[in-house]
């Protein structure tokens, strides 16, 4: 585990909307989604937020081996196949974080959701212009102006 683990997280990573991220450690973030995945071992969405508190805190290969068994036991689960290709991309394991990120865009019927997942995995992939590009089409595409806004910040403190 690295010094990163004890850094405040300033945004809020985990997919879906979780009040009192913001100030907290990884560390704090990960005993509260043990928490939550102990206390509901069969919910998917607790599953994958331990996923990616195991990620944040520096556990990549408990991360990985939580998502990888959140796929296989919830296959329709888009958010698990979300939460991996994130990780694989920052990982820079392109081939893997791109299969995930289709499966996501096939299972997902959330347009705004799909157009944020794909250019964030597109950015940290390196490829931010792609990413960007990606927002523009959904924005264009959507009746409200608030799509980039929170994607854009995550773009750009993007690796």
């Amino acid at each position: 585990m690295d010094d990163f683990a004890e850094v405040p997280v300033d945004v809020d990573f985990v997919p879906g909307d979780v009040l009192g991220v913001r100030g907290k450690t990884a560390l704090e973030l990960l005993e509260a989604a043990e928490q939550a995945a102990t206390a509901k071992p069969g919910d998917a969405t607790a599953l994958s937020r331990r996923g990616l508190a195991q990620h944040r805190a520096g556990k990549e290969a408990q991360a990985l081996e939580d998502l990888a068994a959140i796929v296989k036991r919830f296959p329709t689960f888009a958010e698990g196949y979300h939460a991996r290709a994130l990780i694989l991309a920052r990982l820079g394991r392109e081939k893997e974080a791109k299969e995930d990120l289709a499966q996501f865009l096939k299972l997902s019927d959330r347009p705004v959701r799909k157009a944020s997942a794909e250019a964030l995995t597109l950015a940290y992939l390196g490829n931010r212009e792609a990413g960007i590009r990606c927002l523009e089409r959904a924005a264009s595409a959507s009746p409200g102006p608030a799509i980039r806004s929170k994607s854009d910040r995550r773009l750009e403190s993007a690796p």
